[in-house]
């Protein structure tokens, strides 16, 4: 089998369906030889009779633990499955946008690849509608520095990583539990191993804005991530990729999440902190970070929306921050009307 497609689960109901519904539609016409979906419930979502529905319609298995095992070990089952090739660990709120689905097989099947990544975008209302079209194009790496060069943050999101299975399976994923990162020590194990790196230029996944939360993201993004680099004697050219990570990070990912922090008055003295004794020798730190942890806020939220602007820039996500300002203007003027 070429790829199972596992999805971790908790009292996420109507969310979990409605992902089944979408991967229903698009796997209709695909051989069930080549894929499995398997859902890992830590609650009771889903009826025999339901299962029975999935099971008629696609290749379909579900895994009911006796008791919530909690969202890392959930993970880390995903991951030890030994049925597929490749593994994709899709979020229940991450829906595959359509067509995708059936180019990430052929790309499996005709090219050497070890670790994919599917580019991803967020939705509020609907998952397809929200999402530009971009060019159906792969790029293609031979180092994890470069891989993460391209990727970033992205790299740690699960629903955005393939990973070839004999690349990780030395090493055990419930290593990792208590990180919230177990996709991240995957992907490290994979990379020990890895020749192929690629990464879809088109977007694959649309996942739900806003579902996540009750988390340290500075302990989980900072801390952690040292932590699961930490975890073994890396080879050289991980070890290198840490470095690669975190820059990209500070110009990609961390201007964002800390300007939104920042307005909802969520960074204390102890955050800042952790960033500074971090970051502080790096100069992406200065330039992307330093203006928004410490400015007073009357002039930091200029700066803090041009310094946004550049990270999206750099993030490649210019037409999806337009279509997200033109969706929400969108709904602001028929709330208007109605």
């Amino acid at each position: 089998m070429l790829l199972a497609i596992c999805i971790p689960t908790y009292q996420r109901r109507e969310l979990l369906r409605e992902n089944l519904s979408i991967l229903c539609q698009e796997l209709a016409s695909v051989d069930r030889a080549n894929y499995v979906v398997r859902v890992f419930d830590n609650d009771e979502s889903l009826t025999e009779v339901e299962c029975d529905e999935y099971r008629s319609l696609i290749n379909f298995d579900y895994v009911r633990h006796d008791e919530n095992i909690g969202s890392d070990a959930n993970i880390a089952r995903c991951y030890s499955q030994e049925e597929a090739e490749y593994v994709l660990v899709l979020g229940d709120d991450d829906f595959v946008l359509p067509g995708r689905i059936e180019r990430v097989l052929k790309t499996l099947a005709t090219r050497r690849v070890d670790v994919l990544f599917l580019k991803a975008s967020g939705f509020e209302r609907h998952y397809a509608s929200e999402v530009p079209r971009l060019k159906e194009d792969t790029c293609w790496f031979v180092t994890p520095a470069d891989f993460l060069r391209y990727t970033g943050a992205g790299a740690m999101a699960i629903s955005c990583i393939v990973v070839r299975r004999s690349a990780y399976r030395a090493r055990p994923p419930a290593t990792y539990i208590g990180t919230n990162l177990v996709q991240l020590g995957v992907l490290l194990d994979a990379m020990e191993n890895a020749r192929v790196y690629a990464a879809t230029k088109e977007y694959v996944i649309s996942g739900k804005r806003n579902n996540t939360g009750g988390y340290d993201p500075e302990r989980i993004f900072v801390s952690n991530i040292r932590v699961v680099y930490r975890q073994w004697t890396r080879s050289p050219a991980v070890r290198q990729s840490e470095e690669v990570l975190f820059n990209e990070m500070l110009k990609r990912f961390y201007p964002q999440r800390l300007f939104q922090a920042r307005q909802a008055l969520g960074i204390t003295a102890e955050k800042r902190k952790v960033y500074h004794r971090e970051f502080s020798n790096r100069i992406a730190y200065w330039l992307m970070v330093v203006p928004i942890l410490w400015c007073p806020r009357l002039f930091m939220i200029p700066v803090g929306l041009l310094i946004v602007a550049v990270s999206k820039t750099l993030n490649r996500d210019v037409r999806r921050s337009v279509l997200f300002l033109f969706t929400r203007i969108l709904g602001v003027f028929r709330s208007i009307r109605s």
